[in-house]
């Protein structure tokens, strides 16, 4: 994140197989409008998305896509590329439901890029400034094994969350979207122990789990 830490989401055990890829952007996240390079990499599967995403990025000039044959070879190469962001395709629809219909429109497609991207790290941003003890700040890869925040338990709770604010606001409001995000996650009153293993988060390990997380991160609902 910024120059010098980057996220790494990881999709937890009850995320579709695959549809893994890795978003690298060669320039500060900090100037929000001005993204030059993208590097992507992909793990294969079944995934429509996926398939969709890979076509688009194949025919643009500026992207390089590498396959991986699993999660832990991505892993290795994020170690290896400290700029790389990790992410999980199926973590996206339900921050933004309208990406694979999007992706479909050649022209629309590299502001879509840029959009997500930018609400993404961003956002990321935002959660490792507010609960910065859930992330392995000195690694290459800031993933820590104690915390369910970059699991799918945290991961697809938060972008059900950005997801809400992005319908709400529509698209093109990128910087109206991140402001929103960041005075909810400022506000929330959920603790580091919330996310770690084992603590309160960790028996909503389900989507109907994660939405009930996300409007306690609102402060809409308590989980006791």
């Amino acid at each position: 994140m910024g120059n010098d830490r980057r996220a790494a989401q990881q999709a937890g055990r009850h995320c579709h197989k695959g549809s893994v890829f890795l978003l690298a952007c060669m320039n500060s996240m900090r100037e929000r409008r001005k993204i030059e390079k993208i590097h992507v990499l992909l793990i294969s599967d079944d995934s429509t998305c996926l398939k969709q995403l890979t076509g688009f990025l194949q025919a643009q000039p500026g992207f390089r896509i590498t396959v991986v044959l699993n999660r832990e070879e991505a892993r290795q190469t994020a170690k290896q590329h400290p700029d790389v962001i990790l992410l999980n395709v199926s973590l996206i629809p339900p921050l933004y439901a309208g990406l694979d219909l999007a992706i479909k429109s050649q022209e629309n497609f590299d502001d879509l890029v840029k959009e997500v991207l930018l609400i993404i790290v961003n956002a990321w941003e935002i959660i490792y400034e507010k609960w910065s003890v859930c992330f392995n700040y000195f690694d290459a890869v800031k993933l820590s094994e104690k915390y369910n925040i970059q699991k799918g338990i945290g991961v697809y709770s938060l972008h059900i969350l950005i997801g809400e604010i992005i319908e709400n606001n529509g698209r093109g409001r990128t910087d109206q979207i991140i402001d929103e995000f960041r005075k909810i996650i400022n506000k929330s009153e959920v603790t580091t122990d919330d996310w770690r293993i084992g603590g309160k988060f960790s028996v909503f390990n389900s989507k109907a789990g994660f939405q009930l997380i996300a409007d306690h991160i609102k402060n809409m609902r308590s989980l006791g």
